[in-house]
C-alpha cells in the first residue's frame, strides 16, 4: 500500500518538509509548484481536489471520493489489510 500527500503551495517547500518531519509523516509529500490545481479552479468547474483514491496491491481502485471521508477510507483500508 502506498500513500502520497500533496500540498497546494500555501507553504514553502522548507516548511512542508519541516512539517512532515515534525509530524512523523513517512510517505512522500509533494508541492504543486507548477500550479496544476489552479488550472482546474475555474468558475462553474468542479475542482478535482481533494480526491482520495485507494488502490489495492494489484492496482485495482477500491475506493474513490471527491472530498474527505475519513470513516469510509478507514473502513476500506481495514478491509484490504484483513485480506
Amino acid at each position: 500500500m502506498g500513500l502520497l500527500g500533496r500540498s497546494f503551495g500555501a507553504v514553502s517547500n522548507e516548511e512542508l518538509e519541516r512539517w512532515a518531519t515534525d509530524t512523523g509523516v513517512s510517505f512522500p509529500v509533494v508541492d504543486d509548484t507548477a500550479g496544476t490545481y489552479g488550472q482546474y479552479d475555474r468558475v462553474g468547474a468542479s475542482a478535482p481536489f481533494p480526491l482520495d483514491v485507494i488502490v489495492d496491491q494489484r492496482g485495482v481502485v477500491r475506493y474513490q471520493s471527491v472530498g474527505y471521508e475519513p470513516d469510509a477510507m478507514a473502513k476500506t483500508i481495514d478491509e484490504l489489510l484483513a485480506r
